[in-house]
């Protein structure tokens, strides 16, 4: 399936900001590439390999000129490895591509909720596909709040406000 894109308007939303609630007014997604750019991790390693194939999309030296000069995308060492990548991240969405060029090696994730601590993740992932020492995810330690009758009101408003 081809990537499409689709325009999206959130209402208001309470975050929890780690110390208490944060209204975020009305959210639009529009711009293209930043939240509305809908894919899969099977296009993502389509478009991966193709982009890192001198020639398929870009000239050699449009490629080089990309990795050399950090052109929209990030390169580095990681994990004692060549890496080039490139993240994305919009209220509720996380998105990561490495690619290991000396290996020919893609790694890819894509999570559709912000609430997970994906910075390890990013490093865990090839680790594991390197067979190298890895962690899993720790369990977030969940608290309960306690509101107040106003600020449970304000989040009733919040979520209250719809697509109109």
């Amino acid at each position: 399936m081809p990537a499409m894109f689709f325009p999206t308007v959130r209402p208001a939303t309470p975050q929890w900001t780690g110390s208490g609630f944060i209204t975020i007014s009305r959210i639009s997604t529009t711009s293209m590439g930043a939240g509305s750019l809908h894919s899969t991790t099977e296009d993502l390693f389509v478009w991966e390999r193709a982009f890192h194939t001198p020639g398929a999309i870009l000239t050699s030296p449009s490629l080089d000129a990309m990795t050399e000069y950090d052109y929209g995308i990030a390169c580095g060492v990681m994990n004692n490895r060549t890496s080039i990548g490139h993240s994305g991240h919009v209220l509720g969405f996380v998105s990561e591509t490495a690619y290991f060029p000396d290996e020919d090696v893609c790694v890819i994730f894509l999570l559709n909720q912000d609430r997970m601590p994906t910075a390890n993740l990013y490093e865990d992932l090839p680790a594991i596909v390197f067979n190298e020492p890895y962690s899993l995810p720790q369990k977030i330690d969940r608290k309960a709040v306690s509101l107040t009758a106003e600020e449970l009101g304000g989040i009733r408003r919040s979520l209250s406000v719809g697509f109109g």
